[in-house]
């Protein structure tokens, strides 16, 4: 096991341990000596937390590939160290064009982080265009440290009242380790 793996596995054992004192979640030992568990995922269960790196690795950590979308919309996702919200439209006009905004935010003491390769990638079912189905970081309408967010631009067509999903993959960071996350959104499409 070379360092960086090391680092990797310290990283998420501090993790796993902080989260499981803050949550009462997890495997482990509490400060009487009673077993408990430990989830290091931070996340939500909606979507999917991959294991704690160190900052300076961030960028070239993955999250898995097998998240499932969700059959209702996701307004909100609530993670641990973060929270995701959909703002969409509730009716749509065939023909016109109109923006769903995606939202991040992490926790107190979390940050966003700026090195990870973040991408939004926005899948719609025919007869729904989406002006730019793949988003980045320079992609956001606002970005800084205490939150990101993005403008999906779509325009339906006459007859389509169906559901836009999104793949959203993200990073937040403390001074010690930061954490990819990933989460799978949807909204409706309501044509009037």
């Amino acid at each position: 096991m070379d360092v960086r793996e090391t680092l990797r596995l310290a990283a998420a054992s501090a993790l796993a341990l902080s989260l499981a004192a803050c949550s009462g979640s997890g495997s482990g030992e509490d400060s009487a000596g009673d077993e408990i568990e430990i989830n290091p995922s931070g996340g939500s269960g909606a979507g999917e937390a991959i294991e704690a790196v160190d900052p300076d690795e961030a960028a070239s950590a993955a999250p898995p590939s097998d998240v499932e979308r969700p059959s209702e919309p996701t307004p909100e996702i609530e993670g641990e160290t973060y929270k995701v919200r959909v703002e969409a439209p509730t009716e749509v006009t065939p023909g016109e064009q109109t923006v769903a905004a995606i939202h991040v935010e992490p926790s107190e003491e979390w940050r966003m982080n700026h090195d990870f390769p973040m991408s939004l990638e926005v899948e719609a079912p025919e007869g729904i265009e989406v002006v730019k189905d793949h988003q980045e970081i320079e992609d956001a309408v606002h970005y800084s440290d205490e939150r990101g967010e993005w403008a999906v631009t779509f325009t339906p067509e006459v007859g389509v009242d169906d559901k836009v999903f999104a793949d959203f993959r993200f990073a937040v960071c403390t001074d010690e380790i930061c954490v990819p996350q990933r989460e799978m959104l949807a909204w409706d499409v309501p044509v009037q």
